[in-house]
């Protein structure tokens, strides 16, 4: 039976030979696989005892940490304060299995990387823990791309809403600043300016720059030069000697405005060789400036936008910044249009006012938009009884519908109209009246209402018939005058009259009496007397001839 037994026991040791060594085998191929497998996964991953030693990596954790990983503290390469020991204590005291944190790491070339991890707990077969077996990715380059994203997205918010708040009726130094604020806080910019171009006004006052006649930064353009209307961040004053004015195609800002490139960009300011003052730059730590133009496509510069900052001014910043200064340029272009109109409707208020007749405009519809005191006087209405009413509101039918039909003219067909009418005033009193009119158009051509005047010829009329009553009584007297005149002018000049018997030749030769020449040449009667000296001599003689 021994004999037999142990051949059977050599069978069974080569048996459990060759099984050992297929499980051996296949346990090398298993590790080769998962060799491959750990090789050729992207992620760092790492093993750690209790104390946090590293004892295993794969080839992405040697390439991340170094060769000389293994036997080293995690915290070693810690970036800055962390709580990342504190968060995964729990794992360690086997209160968790799995935890997940992001710290901040020191790869081996120096650089900070921040990485993603996930830990796992190791235990051995008694249920104790004995380490932590992690995998983390570098989330560096996502995380800026996340930081970047978000970044971009308050940057466009905040620029919203500074178009937003361009459409807010208020002052444009107002306007200005609240800009100037919002990029220092959106872009954390160190300080922020706005320049206008507007006419020089300090040359003969004390400006710094007035006196500098030649080299770069001489002041040659004397109708035109750079107000600095708005500030914020670092300085805030605007009426600083040196900025407040800066010369047209001088220093930076100068140039800017008169070049034609639209704006100028450096993130190197301590050698950039266009700004001059590079140990100012360098004792505030600053590393950008950029500056734009604010400027319409087709219009003249209108200004300049600026600012420094103490990092460097990413492409997106720029762009966005560049963008805004389309819109500030179009607000400040939108603004001086504004104060025109203000200046020309002030203007015009004015002068309807000046005038002492009442004028009035209408829209298309026939409604009163607007009008000058005496206008309000005559009617006796106040503004707010006037406004949006019509002719029919403030007159009597009759008289309305007279001016109501002649305002339809000038809206069927644009012209100047004039012609007479009456007008009661606000004492109910009737007034002969011309009025003047001409119909509004916009810049289509379109009609959009009319604008009149009212010319009260009452007393005129009066006065024009006082002066033709006036006329008629003066021609009659002088026809009478003249016809005077034409008979005693034939009477002047020498008569032919007989030194004997005082008779006149007449034009045709003919001797007459006086009494039948006078009678025949002019309106004179005679009547007939005896003059004293008649009598006596006539009387005398009667008294000889009784005698």
């Amino acid at each position: 039976m021994n004999g037999n037994t142990l051949p059977n026991t050599n069978e069974q040791l080569q048996s459990e030979l060759a099984e050992s060594k297929k499980l051996e085998q296949r346990l090398i191929a298993v590790s080769s696989r998962q060799e491959a497998i750990l090789a050729a996964v992207p992620e760092l991953i790492m093993e750690v005892d209790n104390h946090k030693i590293y004892t295993w990596a794969n080839e992405a954790g040697y390439a991340f940490f170094g060769d000389d990983v293994i036997g080293k503290e995690a915290a070693f390469y810690f970036v800055g304060e962390q709580a990342t020991y504190a968060a995964v204590q729990p794992q360690f005291d086997g209160l968790q299995d799995l935890i997940c944190v992001q710290n901040w790491q020191r790869r081996k070339d120096g650089e900070k990387r921040l990485l993603a991890w996930q830990c796992r707990v190791l235990k051995d077969e008694s249920g104790n823990v004995t380490g932590a077996l992690s995998s983390a990715r570098d989330i560096t380059d996502q995380n800026r791309v996340e930081e970047e994203r978000n970044k971009m997205l308050l940057w466009l918010q905040g620029i919203n809403l500074i178009q937003q708040s361009l459409l807010v009726s208020a002052p444009l130094e107002d306007k200005l600043r609240h800009i100037t604020d919002s990029i220092v806080r959106l872009f954390e910019a160190d300080f922020c300016r706005i320049w206008l171009i507007r006419p020089g006004d300090l040359c003969e006052r004390g400006c710094i720059h007035a006196s500098v006649k030649e080299g770069p930064h001489a002041c040659r353009f004397r109708d035109r030069c750079l107000h600095l209307l708005a500030s914020s961040g670092r300085y805030t004053h605007i009426d600083g000697k040196t900025h407040c004015r800066v010369p047209f195609g001088a220093y930076k800002i100068g140039r800017i405005a008169s070049d034609e490139d639209h704006k100028f960009l450096t993130n190197d300011v301590t050698n950039n060789p266009r700004v001059h003052n590079h140990e100012w730059a360098r004792e505030l730590e600053l590393a950008s400036f950029a500056g734009y133009q604010l400027r319409i496509p087709g219009v003249e510069t209108l200004g300049v936008l600026a600012l420094f900052s103490k990092h460097p001014i990413l492409p997106a910043e720029d762009a966005l910044l560049d963008a805004l200064s389309s819109t500030l340029a179009l607000t400040i272009q939108q603004a001086k249009g504004e104060e025109a109109l203000q200046k020309s409707e002030l203007f015009m208020n004015k002068l309807l006012e000046s005038i002492p007749i009442p004028v009035f405009y209408k829209d298309r519809e026939g409604r009163y938009l607007g009008f000058n005191n005496t206008f309000e006087t005559f009617f006796g209405k106040s503004k707010e009884d006037l406004i949006g009413k019509s002719v029919f509101d403030i007159n009597p039918t009759e008289l309305a519908e007279v001016y109501h039909a002649q305002d339809s003219k000038l809206f069927e067909n644009p012209s100047v109209q004039v012609y007479d009418a009456q007008v009661r005033d606000a004492h109910g009193a009737m007034h002969d009246v011309i009025f003047h009119k001409a119909s509004l158009t916009d810049t289509q051509g379109a009609i959009t209402g009319l604008i009149g005047a009212i010319l009260d010829v009452t007393e005129r009329r009066h006065a024009e018939e006082e002066l033709k009553r006036y006329s008629a009584e003066l021609e009659k007297s002088n026809n009478e005058l003249k016809y005077a005149l034409a008979n005693i002018k034939q009477l002047t000049g020498m008569l032919p009259i007989c030194a004997s018997c005082k008779q006149i030749r007449d034009d045709k030769g003919y001797w007459k009496s006086v009494e039948s020449y006078i009678s025949e040449h002019s309106e004179a009667v005679f009547s007939h007397g005896i003059c004293p000296e008649c009598a006596k001599k006539m009387y005398a003689e009667l008294d000889d001839l009784t005698k």
